[in-house]
């Protein structure tokens, strides 16, 4: 089944590639701040906020643009950006980002502006990723070469962990027990409680192409 989830995201099967689970883990989003707590690893996610497709009034050009907050809104993560994003300079007081690459929209040919649309959209979803939490909250990959890094699918890295867990739950027993008598054991239990519900909206919203929200308390 794995191999059958990496072939939907166009991802390649290499049945000679191993990752350990630390590096699995490592590349989840929504435990990735439980990671870095843990194992003191560089940061590999910079937060991103109220990412949108913007067009030029002058040209047919269009492109992805978001918005660094707080703390990550500095030079120091505009170096850390992928080679694909840049800071556009035409908002001197607030850390806007864009991507380099663009895409044609044209009103009149919609059916055809929608095809490059989505190509373009594929293409953004290797470098962007969110976590369900309430709402949802989106991520950039950073740049540079980091070690451990995964060029996955997040469906794709939770179905690996799970199944490696589950594995070692039936056949490992002992090796699991030592995973939890460890440092990292609340990783393992962040994870554990996390994974199911990221895995079900994600999964859904592929299935569906709608996104999923818990209803709001009155």
């Amino acid at each position: 089944m794995l191999p059958s989830l990496c072939q939907e995201f166009g991802e390649q099967v290499n049945g000679q590639a191993v990752y350990t689970l630390k590096d699995v883990l490592y590349n989840l989003p929504y435990i990735h701040r439980a990671f870095s707590l843990t194992f003191s690893d560089t940061e590999l996610f910079i937060p991103i906020n109220h990412p949108r497709v913007v067009r030029s009034t002058g040209t047919h050009e269009a492109w992805l643009i978001a918005e660094l907050k707080g703390k990550y809104a500095n030079a120091v993560t505009i170096n850390k950006l992928p080679q694909s994003f840049e800071r556009d300079i035409g908002f001197p007081d607030q850390y806007i980002i864009r991507s380099t690459h663009r895409f044609e929209w044209r009103p009149r040919e919609k059916a055809a502006s929608l095809a490059r649309y989505k190509n373009y959209h594929a293409r953004l979803r290797k470098e962007i990723v969110y976590i369900h939490a309430g709402g949802n909250k989106w991520y950039l990959r950073r740049g540079g070469a980091i070690n451990g890094v995964i060029n996955r699918n997040c469906l794709v890295l939770t179905f690996a962990a799970m199944h490696r867990l589950s594995e070692l739950s039936r056949y490992s027993p002992d090796k699991l027990a030592r995973h939890f008598d460890c440092q990292h054991n609340w990783l393992l239990s962040e994870f554990i409680v996390s994974a199911p519900n990221q895995f079900i909206d994600s999964i859904s919203s592929e299935i569906t192409g709608h996104e999923f929200f818990s209803p709001e308390r009155i």
